[in-house]
Order: structure tokens, then sequence, then C-alpha cells
């Protein structure tokens, strides 16, 4: 990378990672479209204007708001404490929880673009 190079390949027998120079924001459609294949699921971070669903973390050490709602496309809030969103709230160590939400909404009867 530091030759100048706009794309860097990194390859071994079991891995393959492409890093490139990216000349705006891009979609999550977009990167699943370039990138993505074979998958039944796509988790990601960030994307919080883009419409597809969202499970929000909130934490009680951080003194913000949540910052998605419903009409934001907000599924569910993983917390510490209590938040009341309109959607199911689970324990932030609920991770058999977060598991059955994550294949109830989409990995059973899901669409065929697998949610995006």
């Amino acid at each position: 990378k530091k030759a100048g190079a706009q794309t860097t390949v990194i390859a071994s027998p079991h891995q393959v990672a492409v890093v490139e120079d990216a000349t705006r924001d891009y979609e999550l459609s977009e990167l699943r479209d370039r990138y993505i294949r074979d998958v039944d699921i796509i988790l990601s971070e960030g994307f919080k204007k883009n419409p597809h669903p969202k499970i929000e973390v909130v934490r009680s050490g951080l003194k913000h708001a949540p910052l998605c709602t419903r009409e934001d496309n907000l599924i569910a809030i993983m917390s510490d404490r209590p938040v009341d969103r309109g959607v199911p709230c689970l324990d932030i160590n609920d991770v058999a929880g977060l598991a059955s939400l994550i294949e109830k909404n989409f990995l059973t009867n899901r669409n065929s673009d697998g949610g995006l």
C-alpha cells in the first residue's frame, strides 16, 4: 500500500483479503453485491442511515439516548439496562436470545435477497 497501490490483495491457502481505496461511502447493498457471495446473513456495524433492519447496542455508561427508532427499522435493542423503544430489549449478555431473534427474523422464511 505504501508503494502507491490502489488495491492490495493478501492471500493464503485459507483466506483472501482485498483492501481498496474508497472514493465514497458505499451502501451496504453495493458492498454485498460486489464482495459477498453464498452467505445466509450479513452482520454489519454502522450504516445507521440505511433502511436495513437494525439491532442497537445501548450501554448505561454512555450518556446519549438510543440512536434508532422503529421508524429507522429498529427491530431490537441489546442493553445492560431497560430501554423502551417499542421493540424487544434483550440483556446485553443474552447471546442465545440474540441468536434466536436473528434466526426468527432473518433465517426462517427469509425473502429472496436475504433481508437486504
